[in-house]
Order: structure tokens, then C-alpha cells, then sequence
């Protein structure tokens, strides 16, 4: 059923994307009966280009090894060379359960997987050689992941529970992993570096060091309290050496890692489901647009109108983003299939 699923993705891939020389799509109907379809592949400028298009929810996570960028199509993981001068995604490896999180650190790809059994929630995290790609295990639970981070030696799984959540340390041989904290708060997101370990819940920046024993700090938090147990899409983070940037509800807010100090960037936003950031500035998917920050502060710009858009991420010159299936105009239903689109950075 997967290998099936998996080759359709790649008919999908080949038939829809954009061929370099012409810039028309290629027309499979033209070939010979029997006879392979054409070369196509996509070429990434200024305006959004549609790199894939695919079936189920849109990509919710993007990994990049400084040339190929990794993302996820249901249990499906595909991987596209961005250097390229024409585009072509192809496949890299079919996981057990739906991917919810991606992630590379010390050459490898680690993978979160969310599935269920017995009715259960069931998390699986593992590691793929981005050569050989053999999966490892590193750990499972029956529990609902709402983000990842690794520096490849330590695993952070942040878990959502009926009321609250749990943030989880996997090593080398962890099963379920051990717990780092919890409390009634809605997780947000959870991401590391080569010191600590931050997370959100709640309207509150979390801290704990990775390098020695110490307790958790309540590292910041947001101007506007939100309830304990508010259900927004909280906590969204980016990171970069001096910094952490947070968007909540309106505000978008930055907070230096040496000293904790918040420093409100706008306060003009709609709720984000997804962040992205270079050395200049802030991307965002909210509102149905794609918007671009200053990275010390100013009025949010509008790139492009995205309906639907999920998920954001910059790589090098280049910016990704992911969307859902669009809605008819006429009808509300969806149509079509979730899409991954590409351009060059705007300068």
C-alpha cells in the first residue's frame, strides 16, 4: 500500500511540475505508448513556483543539509535540490506513520512520526543516514507530538496531553523518553541549541541547559497574558545566535538568550501557524500571506497572497512554503492537493 502510495507521488511530481526550457507543463499524452515521461523539473526566480503538488494535509515541516531541502507528504518523505538550476523533487524514504516533524543534525535526518493503535496516539522518532538511509530507532510512546528539536545528540519531543503537555529528552536506547516538564499549559513549539533547550507553553518561554544540571526557568514571557490553558497556535519560534523570536496572537517579540530581555517587534500580525527567518528578517505564514518582519522591528510586508498557507522556511536564497488543498470559490470544498512552493528571496 505505501510502495503504491509512493508511486503515484512520483507520477504526481513528474507530471505537474514545470519543464526548464519551455516553462509549459509537460504533457505525458504526447509520449509514445510504453516510453518514459519527459524530463521535467521546476525553475526557482522571483515570482512563487509550485514545486509539488500531493495528496491528504500540506508539509508542517521542512529540514535543509545547506543544498537539499527534506519534507514530508503524508508517511512519504521527499527530498529537492534547491541548487539545482531546474527543480526536480524526488523520493527518499517511506516512513512507518504519518511524518509530523523533521529535523537534521550531525549528517542525519531525524523523523517524528505520529500514528495510532488501538485507538491511541502513537509517536515514533528516528534517524535516517542521508546516504544509506537506514532508519534507527530512537524512541516511542502512545502520545501526541506537537514539535521537535535535536543537536543530534540529545532529542526533544514536545507532547501534547488531554489537558497540557509534556516535554520529552530522548538519548541513545531511550524507549518513551524521560520527562523535562509538564504542566496544564498548551505546548507551542520546542527548539535547541548548542546550550539549552527552549519551549513555550502557555503565554511563557521555557529554558533549561543542555550542558549542565540545572532547573527550569520561566525565561519570558509575552506582553498579553493568555489563559493557562489558551488554544491558540502558540509559541511559535525561530532562533538565530543572539536571539529567540516568538509570535503569539498578535505580537511578535524577540528575546536575547544572554540576558532574557523581550523586545516587542509588532504588534500587528494575525496568529501564525509557522515562522522562518534570514540574517535581515522575520517570514511568516499568517492570515493566508505570506509576510516578511524586519528583523529589528518595523511594519509587516505582504510577499504574497497564500490561501491556505501552512508552513514557511527560508534556506539559503531561497523561500519554501506549503499550502492546503485551495477551496472552490463556489462551493467551499477543496480542491486539488496540498502544494509546496518556492522563489528567491526578495531583496
Amino acid at each position: 500500500m505505501r510502495s503504491s502510495l509512493l508511486a503515484f507521488t512520483l507520477l504526481s511530481l513528474m507530471v505537474g511540475c514545470v519543464h526548464e526550457s519551455t516553462g509549459t507543463k509537460e504533457d505525458p499524452s504526447t509520449s509514445p505508448p510504453g516510453s518514459p515521461l519527459p524530463p521535467a523539473c521546476v525553475v526557482i526566480g522571483s515570482a512563487p513556483a509550485t514545486l509539488f503538488s500531493g495528496q491528504g494535509m500540506p508539509a508542517t515541516s521542512f529540514a535543509y543539509d545547506g543544498g537539499r531541502l527534506y519534507f514530508e507528504s503524508g508517511a512519504s518523505i521527499l527530498s529537492a535540490d534547491l541548487q539545482a538550476s531546474c527543480v526536480v523533487p524526488e523520493a527518499f524514504t517511506e516512513a512507518s506513520d504519518p511524518v509530523s516533524s523533521l529535523a537534521i543534525a550531525k549528517g542525519a535526518l531525524f523523523v517524528a512520526t505520529d500514528g495510532a493503535i488501538l485507538q491511541r496516539s502513537r509517536t515514533r522518532l528516528a534517524v535516517y543516514g542521508l546516504f544509506d538511509k537506514r532508519p534507527t530507532a530512537v524512541g516511542f510512546g502512545n502520545f501526541d507530538s506537537a514539535g521537535m528539536a535535536t543537536d543530534g545528540r540529545i532529542t526533544f519531543l514536545l507532547v501534547r496531553q488531554l489537558v497540557g503537555f509534556e516535554l520529552r529528552k530522548f538519548g541513545a536506547g531511550d524507549d518513551d523518553g524521560s520527562i523535562v516538564d509538564s504542566s496544564n499549559a498548551a505546548p507551542g513549539s520546542v527548539l535547541t541549541d548548542a546550550d539549552a533547550v527552549y519551549w513555550t507553553a502557555g503565554d511563557t518561554l521555557y529554558r533549561q541547559s543542555t550542558r549542565a544540571v540545572e532547573g527550569t526557568q520561566r525565561f519570558a514571557r509575552l506582553p498579553g497574558s493568555l489563559p493557562v490553558n489558551a488554544k491558540s497556535t502558540s509559541g511559535q519560534l525561530v532562533q538565530n545566535d543572539r536571539f529567540i523570536f516568538w509570535q503569539d496572537g498578535n505580537s511578535l517579540v524577540r528575546v536575547e538568550k544572554a540576558t532574557g530581555v523581550t523586545t516587542t517587534l509588532t504588534g500587528s500580525l494575525e496568529p501564525s501557524t509557522s515562522m522562518a527567518l534570514d540574517a535581515s528578517s522575520i517570514y511568516l505564514a499568517e492570515g493566508g500571506r505570506l509576510t516578511r518582519v524586519p528583523i529589528d522591528g518595523g511594519e509587516p510586508k505582504t510577499l504574497a497572497m497564500e490561501p491556505g498557507i501552512a508552513t514557511v522556511g527560508t534556506f539559503g536564497r531561497f523561500l519554501v512554503w506549503s499550502l492546503a488543498a485551495p477551496p472552490d470559490p463556489n462551493t467551499g470544498a477543496t480542491s486539488g492537493g496540498p502544494r509546496l512552493r518556492a522563489m528567491l528571496t526578495p531583496r
